[in-house]
């Protein structure tokens, strides 16, 4: 197959669909569909998602069962949350045993758990990588939850979400890094618009800001990332950095495209977790 042929997977766009999907074929899933219930304690209430002025869905990429105990995305949520007038929700890799179930019913494998809301429904993807090994399911996610594989074609739809990448790992994927080229026709880069390296206590609430405003006030998602290099600390997109690797496949220069993107990257961090909130409000899922 030509992967420039690949076409997003045909996935449900209504939440009300997905809802009675899921409340007809719940005992069909893993545990009951426990995994999907969503509204656990500390959630928002989804009568609000309408009402936001942002929505930002928190993606892993490794099941419910296998991150249920992580503090990251409870606390990417707690800190989300204090950007007034921004909505979020979680969503999890399915297990195995589902996802066969899920495509052939056009459900995205990427569902806003309390919502049900689809993944173009919200603004913002953020997904949580812990492990770089993570990273080989981020392909099929994207695929079946109907969002393009390639940048290019995401950011000429104002349909489709952002995709930014953060987590313990974020430093370290630089397979998602470069032009994607098959038999010499044509370039593309893909995967995820923008990556955060390092801690996100500020960095998070400095992009919603600026992705709020720019919303707002009627930006492309093009602009939209342009306005956040120098303002977001850690913040880069990948495909604004030439990697150059010697005959050996081993990496030899990183030079900047832009003039206007920072280099290096400065990992984002807190000196003083003093002045940051712990884990005082998060969600507990």
């Amino acid at each position: 197959m030509n992967m420039f042929n690949i076409k997003p997977h045909d996935c449900l766009k209504s939440s009300q669909e997905i809802k009675q999907w899921y409340e007809r074929n719940y005992y069909l899933l893993s545990l009951a569909g426990l995994w999907l219930k969503g509204e656990e304690p500390n959630t928002m209430d989804p009568a609000l998602f309408h009402q936001a002025e942002l929505r930002f869905l928190i993606c892993r990429l490794s099941t419910y069962r296998d991150v249920s105990v992580s503090i990251s995305h409870p606390l990417v949520a707690q800190i989300a949350q204090e950007v007034e007038g921004v909505f979020t929700d979680f969503a999890f890799l399915p297990p195995s045993k589902d996802l066969a179930l899920m495509t052939a019913s056009k459900i995205p494998l990427w569902i806003g758990t309390t919502t049900k809301e689809p993944p173009c429904a919200f603004d913002v993807l953020g997904i949580s990588n812990s492990f770089v090994l993570e990273l080989l399911n981020l392909p099929k996610l994207l695929h079946f939850s109907g969002i393009p594989l390639f940048k290019s074609e995401r950011m000429m739809r104002p349909d489709v979400p952002l995709i930014v990448l953060g987590g313990a790992s974020s430093a370290v994927t630089s397979v998602l890094h470069g032009p994607i080229k098959e038999q010499g026709l044509g370039n593309d880069y893909g995967l995820v618009d923008a990556v955060f390296v390092g801690e996100g206590e500020y960095a998070i609430k400095q992009f919603l800001e600026i992705v709020k405003k720019g919303k707002s006030s009627g930006l492309s998602k093009t602009e939209i990332l342009h306005a956040c290099h120098g303002k977001v600390d850690g913040f880069y997109e990948p495909d604004k950095y030439e990697h150059r690797y010697s005959d050996k496949k081993v990496l030899g220069e990183i030079t900047p495209k832009e003039s206007y993107v920072p280099y290096p990257v400065k990992s984002a961090t807190v000196y003083d977790l003093d002045q940051v909130r712990t884990m005082e409000a998060c969600p507990v899922v």
